[in-house]
């Protein structure tokens, strides 16, 4: 089975490489602009190489280079496990933590916030005392608009980014002649 097929239903890689871990890891860190922080707003722009990323002993993480910035990029973090006849690259793809966190945060401050505005404004229309006077209206729109805005941000800022799993796949598996784990692992066998 093509793991490239599976990236809709899964966010994690499983890829067999007949290489050592130590060779493929010295393969990635040669075929990748090294970031110094994927938060730092030039991180984008500088280097030549398609991917940019980290590769830390037998761990990484990489990211496709885009020319502009986006922290709701994907990043593939990984790491490369000695196997009896090669290495097992498995990954996994998501936002940077600190975009989840930030976003998590966020969503619930803005639930919070806005929800509290949204009971004072029911329980003034209802108690017929109306705190924001004449602007209670605010109060009901205000929580559907904070969430779409939020949504919307979020779909709009990493959709463009979905693609970029293929990418970095098909880039491991030419970088470090990788394929699917049990087709790789049963053919391995074989020689």
């Amino acid at each position: 089975m093509d793991v490239t097929a599976k990236i809709g239903e899964s966010n994690r890689v499983d890829l067999y490489s007949p290489l050592s871990p130590e060779e493929c890891a010295t393969r990635l860190e040669a075929a990748i602009d090294r970031d110094l922080s994927p938060l730092n707003p030039l991180f984008g722009y500088f280097g030549s190489r398609p991917i940019a990323g980290r590769v830390n002993g037998l761990s990484f993480r990489l990211r496709k280079r885009i020319g502009y910035r986006n922290h709701f990029q994907t990043f593939l973090t990984g790491t490369l496990r000695p196997c009896d006849t090669g290495t097992i690259i498995q990954g996994l793809f998501a936002m940077h933590g600190c975009v989840i966190a930030f976003t998590l945060f966020w969503f619930a401050s803005a639930i919070v916030l806005s929800g509290v505005i949204f009971v004072t404004s029911l329980l003034g229309l209802l108690l017929a005392s109306h705190p924001f006077g004449s602007n209670a209206w605010i109060g009901f729109v205000g929580l559907p608009l904070v969430l779409g805005f939020g949504y919307l941000l979020v779909h709009f800022c990493h959709d463009p980014t979905r693609e970029e799993a293929r990418f970095l796949i098909t880039a491991i598996r030419e970088i470090l002649d990788a394929r699917d784990r049990q087709h790789g692992t049963s053919r391995s066998s074989n020689r």
